[in-house]
C-alpha cells in the first residue's frame, strides 16, 4: 500500500511525498493484518493459522488513482480519504469506546433510538473470492447470520473480497459484512 503510493515509477510518488502519508498509521494496520487468526478450515498454514488479511492481486487496468487506493484500502476493511495534502488511511477494527453515555452527560435524560426496518435486515452474504486451488477462479462463500435468519427470514446479498485468495479471509469479510449489517 505504501509503495504503490509513494513509488515515481508505477505509484503516484510523482504526486505525492512521502511526508503526505501517515506511514505510522500504516504500520499499526499492517501489525493487526498480520496477527495470525484461524484459517476456518483447520488445514495448512501454520496450524491451521493464516494472517488475518493478506492480498495477492495482478493491476493490468488503468484506473483513476482514489479508486485502486480504497480498493486496496478494502483489502484491510479501510478507507482513505485526503486532507489538508495528506493521505489518511483508517481501519475498521476493534477499539476502545471513545465515549459512554449515561445520565449525567445526557440533556433532559432523553435518548432517540433508530433501527432499520425489518425489510432492509439482510441476513445471508455472499462472498466472492478467487479459489487458488481452481486456477484462481471466481468462488463463493456464504456466510448467514443464524439468529437474524430466525428473526427476519433468508435476505441475501452479495459482497466481492477485492485480492482475497483465501477461503478463510472471504469468511471473515462476509461476517464482519453481516455484524455491520446487525449492529449499525
Amino acid at each position: 500500500f505504501y509503495d504503490l503510493i509513494t513509488n515515481k515509477r508505477y505509484g503516484l510518488g510523482e504526486y505525492v511525498s512521502e511526508s503526505s502519508l501517515d506511514k505510522w498509521t500504516l504500520y499499526q494496520i499492517a501489525k493487526y493484518c498480520d496477527e495470525l487468526v484461524d484459517n476456518g478450515t483447520g488445514e495448512a498454514g501454520l496450524d491451521g493459522k493464516e494472517p488475518r488479511f493478506a492480498c495477492n492481486l495482478f493491476l493490468t487496468t488503468q484506473e483513476e488513482a482514489f479508486t485502486v487506493i480504497n480498493n486496496l484500502a478494502s483489502v484491510f476493511r479501510g478507507i482513505c480519504y485526503w486532507m489538508s495534502g495528506k493521505i489518511f488511511p483508517v481501519q475498521d477494527k476493534p477499539k476502545s469506546a471513545i465515549q459512554l453515555f449515561t445520565n449525567a452527560n445526557v440533556l433532559n435524560g432523553l435518548f432517540t433510538y433508530s433501527s432499520t426496518g425489518k425489510g432492509q435486515r439482510r441476513t445471508v452474504c455472499n462472498v466472492r473470492w478467487n479459489d487458488p486451488e481452481d486456477f484462481f477462479r471466481p468462488a463463493t462463500e456464504t456466510v448467514e447470520d443464524t439468529a437474524g435468519v430466525i428473526r427476519f427470514g433468508v435476505r441475501e446479498f452479495d459482497v466481492g473480497a477485492f485480492a482475497c485468495t483465501s477461503r478463510g479471509q472471504a469468511y471473515r469479510v462476509g461476517k464482519w459484512s453481516l455484524l455491520s449489517e446487525r449492529l449499525e
